[in-house]
């Protein structure tokens, strides 16, 4: 088996994207410790069931815009 992976924030960019996410991470505890960076609103929704860190939406729907809330 693989290592788990260390990860402190996902980039989603859509909200399939989203989707998919919330069905991998539903019921973990780990939730907590992780931050959402999305193209949209629209992508935001399916994480509502998530306890995330914290949820950010990016100023534009673009790769540009979303990699700017890293900083």
């Amino acid at each position: 088996a693989a290592a788990p992976i260390e990860l402190d924030t996902i980039a989603v960019h859509s909200p399939r994207a989203a989707r998919r996410l919330t069905e991998l991470l539903a019921g973990r505890q780990t939730t907590r410790q992780l931050a959402a960076i999305r193209t949209s609103a629209a992508a935001a929704a399916p994480l509502a069931p998530l306890s995330l860190r914290e949820l950010r939406v990016a100023q534009f729907p673009n790769e540009a815009s979303l990699l700017k809330l890293l900083d």
